[in-house]
Formats: C-alpha cells, sequence, structure tokens
C-alpha cells in the first residue's frame, strides 16, 4: 500500500505553491490567507504513480483497482470537517464539476450558442464533507483503452480488454464484491450470472449514450515537432533536448 504520507507532503507543497501565486496577486499576505481559507482546492493522485502496486490488481491505463484506485484530496478550512479517516465511498471525475458547480451556486447551462449540450453525469461531493452518504443511488461507468467497469455499491463489474476495437468481449467481464474484496481476487461472475448480466447491460447503454463506439481502428500519425530555432541562449527552456526534431521529421518522446 502507498505510505499516505507522499500524499500529504504532496499536498503541502501543492498549497504552499498556491498561497505564493495568491499572495503575489494580491499583494498582501494576509488577505491571501483568508482566500485560501474561503477556497476550495482539490488535488488527486495516481497510485500507480508509486510501486510497488500491491495489494491492487493491475496497474495504469487498466481499470482494475490497481490502475483505477485514485486518493482525493480537497481542502476548505471554511467548509470541510476535520476527519480522523479516510472516506469511502466511491466516487469519480464526472463528480468533480458538479460539486465545484454546487460550492458556486452556478447552473450548468443546457444550451451554447443555440446548440444542446449534453446533461451533466455525476453527483455533488459536498455531503461527504461531513462524512455524510452521496445517495447516489445509480451505477457510474468508465472506459479506457479497451478497458471498462461498472461501480453500483458494492458491486464493480470490469474488465481487461472487454471493450474491444470491434465490440465488448462479454466473457471478458468480471464480478467482484468490492467491500469484501476489494484486491479483485474472487471473480464472482459464475456464482452470480444474473447480477454480471444486469451491469454489463447498464454498461452497454452508457456506452451507446456516450457513443464508445465506433471506435478509430487506425493509429492516429505521430505529431511533427515544432520547428526550434537556433538561440544565442541555448536551447529552448520549455522543450527537453529529447523533443528535438529528429532525422525523419518526427517527435520520438513525447512532451507533456
Amino acid at each position: 500500500m502507498t505510505d499516505p504520507s507522499k500524499f500529504t507532503s504532496l499536498f503541502v507543497k501543492y498549497e504552499r505553491r498556491l498561497y505564493s501565486i495568491i499572495a503575489s496577486m494580491l499583494g498582501h499576505p494576509a488577505e491571501a490567507e483568508d482566500l485560501l481559507q474561503e477556497t476550495a482546492k482539490v488535488l488527486w493522485k495516481k497510485f500507480g504513480d508509486y510501486d510497488p502496486k500491491l495489494p491492487f490488481r493491475l496497474y495504469k491505463h487498466f481499470v482494475h483497482e490497481g490502475g483505477a484506485a485514485t486518493p482525493f484530496f480537497m481542502h476548505w478550512p471554511n467548509g470541510i470537517k476535520p476527519g480522523k479517516d479516510w472516506y469511502r465511498e466511491p466516487a469519480q471525475l464526472i463528480d468533480v464539476v458538479p460539486t465545484i458547480l454546487d460550492l458556486a451556486g452556478a447552473d450548468y447551462p443546457k444550451t451554447y450558442k443555440g446548440n444542446d449540450i449534453l446533461p451533466i453525469d455525476g453527483l455533488s461531493l459536498r455531503p461527504a464533507f461531513s462524512e455524510k452518504p452521496l445517495k447516489r443511488g445509480k451505477p457510474f461507468f468508465v472506459e479506457h483503452e479497451n478497458n471498462a467497469f461498472v461501480r453500483d455499491g458494492k458491486w464493480k463489474l470490469v474488465g481487461r480488454g472487454v471493450s474491444a476495437t470491434n465490440g465488448v468481449v462479454p466473457t471478458r467481464w468480471e464480478l467482484y464484491d468490492i467491500e469484501k474484496d476489494r484486491t479483485e481476487t474472487n471473480n464472482l461472475a459464475a456464482t452470480h450470472p444474473d447480477k454480471a448480466k444486469e451491469m454489463a447491460g447498464q454498461w452497454d447503454v452508457w456506452a451507446k449514450r456516450v457513443m464508445v463506439y465506433p471506435k478509430n481502428k487506425t493509429p492516429p500519425k505521430p505529431t511533427p515537432c515544432p520547428i526550434l530555432r537556433k538561440s544565442r541562449v541555448g536551447p529552448s527552456p520549455l522543450l527537453p533536448r529529447s523533443s528535438m526534431r529528429s532525422p525523419k521529421g518526427w517527435c520520438s518522446h513525447t512532451v507533456g
């Protein structure tokens, strides 16, 4: 299991940097401190950034717990009560925007420049600030690089390569009771076939709504590197040497 102190240290560095930015903008450190107390800040970090990834299965790219479990930090002294332990109810990135809208008292638009906007998914995480249940009441879904999952309460339906390019491969679905088996070692798909079928059907409906298919079967072409002009002060500080144009005119490394 990853050492929680690493995440605490990371968040402290993040907050100090944010404080210095706000203080420089306002010109008054005291005002910056007051603003930080009133401002909700979020930070999440993938477990997969650290080794070992045990006890969870697999790693980034996959959506078993080793690739999908992500500690999430939210700091808002004026709105979040201190807790003694992790908040255990699962959430997902789709919940971030509803949370921000809720805290800001803003509404999600229904149209933009005459075009309808798809309804927002997710819910506000405000109840978690006081350790109350989220009351989601419905599953949430993921599809990532041919891997997929459905979370519904204690149940997780997950598949490695299940959402293949040419269509879903139902035999690759696995079913786990996450409350009893967070490490996903006891696949219950054979003993709970009705539950697995129900959740797989829910994923199919969601995938159609969000247009998971059809997928692009042609790999994307490499992106040309930017042309770097010679400088008297040396290479551009924004681009590492590995991103320089190669003899064939393409980047050999991704700049991220």
